[in-house]
């Protein structure tokens, strides 16, 4: 279930912030104001955590508040390097956050020592921000609070850090539905890949296995569940599925009209307090309406995935290939959304801005568009579903049959378009995977 909460961490050496009178506590404000206004959710940022707390009690304090943010932005200088605390509240957030999202989850922000960043420095810390998309905060800086390039750079941090939080909803949930097979008896960790033979496989390659066996798991577990179903009771589960409220509260009504009422209910709000009451509604339903219309629905998980282990078990050597070509592809695909975020946003029409690309663990590539010239609230029901339904299928026939997106439909990208309202508000959320832009093709 995704997280309604935006948590981030600002790293940055104090005498920073008096070497360049006030550069943080500008950049702390601006951020905050922004991604509230945009967002339209509760924005969180973290920053000093020595002063918070007295003595050796900030390391502590440092792992747990890391633990709990998503996104790491460092004010890089010489300085920031050359101190303990800041390496350690680097390494920290590295060492909390999942490998194959640690990259990308990191935005620097390069006050000084530019010349530091090189990949044959000796300070390991040096070498891996050298590696990252870092961007320039001291041209911004110079040319003053009020001026372009300050408000693009802000921009710009605030873009990359919506999208990185759009993005984390998503992969969240397909670590919590991986945490419930495991609940039943169903692991997809390391003792899955070593069930397989693949238990050698490198870091970045056994996430990009794991995920693709998630979905396929989910994909051939849904159709094994819906297959003789008829279509009342598809638009039932429907309604679960793309958490709308009047169908849910319907079947609710009907089936289990104290739901808020019991235990499991009150325990699953309770794990998920800052989640939308929509969303908890919704992951509730789903388990009752699966419990009541396919009570096999665990054996049937443990079944598809037995097949999928011995489909892995036949040929290691050529998925083992296909993986290098894969994460080699995703790395291209990293390239390719940060060469864009250089130049965005880019007016794609008179009504609509395309802010960002973010390409995604699981081969995942979001786009980010804002619709400029109108707010949330001056759009109705209808109008927003029939812009859905005309979307829906110019974006699926572009995706399967424009020449620009043949490498990546030969590479299994899954595509996802969020478009907001000029008030931050989302309008219109729309995701593509190779099963369905395959389909019928």
């Amino acid at each position: 279930m995704g997280n309604g909460k935006i948590r981030c961490f600002l790293s940055y050496h104090r005498d920073d912030n008096q070497n360049f009178p006030g550069v943080v506590d500008r950049l702390l404000l601006e951020l905050v104001g922004q991604l509230k206004a945009d967002a339209q959710v509760d924005v969180e940022i973290f920053h000093d955590v020595q002063a918070m707390v007295g003595g050796e009690n900030w390391r502590d304090r440092i792992h747990e508040v890391l633990a709990d943010s998503v996104v790491f932005i460092p004010v890089v200088t010489a300085a920031w390097f050359a101190s303990d605390v800041c390496m350690e509240e680097l390494n920290a957030f590295r060492i909390n956050t999942p490998r194959d999202e640690v990259n990308s989850a990191i935005i620097p922000l390069v006050l000084a020592g530019h010349n530091l960043l090189r990949p044959d420095a000796r300070q390991e810390e040096v070498r891996f921000i050298e590696s990252l998309n870092y961007r320039d905060l001291r041209q911004p800086y110079l040319e003053g609070y009020a001026s372009p390039d300050w408000r693009k750079m802000v921009s710009k941090v605030v873009t990359d850090v919506l999208a990185w939080h759009d993005g984390y909803g998503a992969r969240r949930e397909a670590i919590e539905y991986q945490e419930q097979t495991k609940a039943n008896g169903i692991g997809l960790d390391d003792n899955f890949l070593k069930d397989v033979g693949l238990s050698d496989l490198p870091a970045s390659q056994a996430a990009i296995l794991l995920q693709q066996v998630y979905s396929n798991l989910e994909t051939r577990t849904g159709q094994r569940l819906t297959e003789n179903m008829s279509d009342e009771l598809l638009e039932e589960f429907g309604a679960f599925v793309d958490m709308d409220e009047s169908g849910m509260k319907a079947w609710f009504d009907e089936h289990l009209p104290a739901y808020d009422q019991t235990e499991a209910y009150k325990a699953l709000r309770k794990a998920n307090p800052e989640a939308p009451e929509v969303a908890v509604m919704a992951e509730y339903g789903a388990m009752m309406w699966l419990g009541i219309n396919r009570p096999d629905y665990p054996d049937i998980v443990r079944e598809v995935l037995s097949e999928l282990q011995s489909e892995l078990q036949a040929n290691p050597a050529a998925l083992v290939e296909k993986l290098k070509v894969q994460e080699n592809f995703f790395k291209a695909l990293q390239r390719t959304a940060s060469a864009f975020n250089e130049t965005a946003p880019v007016m794609i029409d008179s009504e609509t801005s395309l802010d960002c690309m973010l390409a995604l663990p699981g081969n995942i590539l979001m786009y980010m568009y804002t619709l400029i010239n109108v707010t949330r609230s001056e759009l109705d029901a209808k109008e927003i579903a029939d812009a859905r339904e005309g979307m829906t299928a110019a974006l699926l026939d572009n995706i399967r049959y424009s020449s620009d997106m043949k490498e990546m439909r030969e590479n299994g990208v899954t595509f996802k378009y969020v478009y907001r309202a000029s008030d931050g508000g989302e309008v219109i959320n729309l995701t593509f995977t190779p099963d369905l832009y395959l389909q019928d093709l």
